[in-house]
């Protein structure tokens, strides 16, 4: 991690309209550009851990982000996948408690802290704050509900073939239409499933023989997007 000197202004942000930030008004929107500090993290850095006391919030500006619950057992679940425009760790701040999840970037990643002190402020002044925030964990109770669910009635070749669609859902595709914008590993792509690693690969298999996808190291093309709807058990 290192600190990014190069500052972009939170007032002519186009990401801004993205976050929880997007109805501030024009001074707070230059308090919070002045009290802000940029960061950037190389991939594989962590940005807090499982346990620490967050002394503010994140918000995602540039790269991807997973955060996850360590299972003390060599196994991680990742409950959140996370990029541009998402704020993190704002559950443990607002209930002044240590961080019950870890965030490791996925792929290098600006990021924008925000000190607590500043936080609170904007919030007595922005009531649109709070709304936001309702959205974000709405989404989020949303989303852990349908994961849940997959878990408890789907077979592992259905849950990987909606968290691919998940996926793409959230990064989208690259210039060629169908090859998902992520980088991830098969480990990392397991715990998403909540399954093995070994069994994880013989279902990529599956779906690959099924031409529903390619598999290029790391990245996932999508041949047949309802054939993988079909498969998540979608449609």
């Amino acid at each position: 991690m290192k600190r990014n000197n190069l500052h972009k202004s939170c007032l002519d942000c186009g990401l801004r309209n993205h976050t929880i930030f997007c109805e501030i008004r024009d001074h707070d929107a230059y308090n919070l550009n002045t009290g802000k500090i940029r960061y950037h993290y190389k991939k594989g850095e962590i940005i807090f851990h499982e346990g620490s006391i967050p002394s503010g919030l994140w918000v995602v500006e540039s790269g991807k982000v997973k955060i996850y619950k360590s299972s003390g057992q060599g196994q991680d679940q990742i409950t959140r996948m996370t990029g541009p425009g998402d704020v993190i760790g704002y559950k443990a701040l607002l209930r002044s408690s240590g961080y019950a999840v870890s965030a490791e970037v996925l792929e290098d990643a600006s990021l924008c802290y925000i000190p607590k002190d500043l936080f609170y402020e904007m919030m007595k002044h922005n009531t649109s704050i709070y709304q936001e925030l309702t959205k974000v964990m709405s989404m989020e109770i949303s989303q852990k509900e349908q994961q849940m669910t997959s878990m408890a009635y789907k077979p592992v070749k259905a849950r990987l073939a909606e968290i691919i669609l998940l996926i793409k859902e959230k990064y989208g595709f690259e210039a060629d239409n169908k090859t998902i914008r992520l980088s991830l590993s098969r480990i990392d792509l397991s715990n998403l499933v909540g399954t093995a690693t070994e069994t994880l690969i013989r279902n990529l298999a599956i779906l690959k023989e099924e031409h529903l996808i390619e598999l290029h190291g790391k990245k996932i093309t999508i041949l047949d997007q309802q054939g993988l709807m079909q498969a998540a058990l979608l449609k």
